[in-house]
């Protein structure tokens, strides 16, 4: 069984001011192995630090750390990379808009994070979005916390 880890949980489980911190380590701590990530968390987790950089919570050399750790954390099997496609993954998110935008107002990167997470059979989904959490409960997954 593999777990699925949003943007969201992924920059509060490194920020310790954030509002979500101790729940979303706690939920990173207990998820099954491996947490899969995607190119747009990363993209989205480089650009949250660097907003919190432009507002003075961190330093540069802290966003370092924070992609230094999950580098670290890659290597060891902790985190592994989606490998479904870009066109599956926009495929599975178009899909999944027609089924669950007009009801739930999902977004298009909220769709793409469940996509990617179901092209991975992950099981567990790592969010603390609400439409994420809808979306991806709506698809049988276990989202945590």
């Amino acid at each position: 069984m593999v777990s699925y880890a949003d943007t969201g949980i992924l920059v509060s489980a490194y920020l310790p001011y954030e509002e979500t911190a101790a729940p979303a380590r706690r939920a990173m701590g207990k998820a099954p192995r491996p947490v899969i990530l995607s190119p747009l968390t990363l993209l989205e987790v480089r650009n949250a630090l660097n907003g919190a950089i432009h507002r003075g919570e961190i330093g540069k050399d802290d966003r370092d750390a924070v992609f230094t750790d999950i580098e670290r954390q890659l290597a060891a099997g902790f985190f592994r990379m989606a490998d479904a496609s870009q066109t599956d993954i926009y495929a599975k998110a178009r899909e999944l808009s027609d089924r669950y935008t007009p009801a739930m107002a999902t977004r298009s990167l909220d769709l793409m994070h469940v996509a990617t997470a179901l092209l991975s059979k992950a099981r567990v989904f790592l969010s603390t979005d609400i439409r994420q959490r809808k979306a991806a409960k709506a698809e049988r997954l276990t989202v945590m916390p």
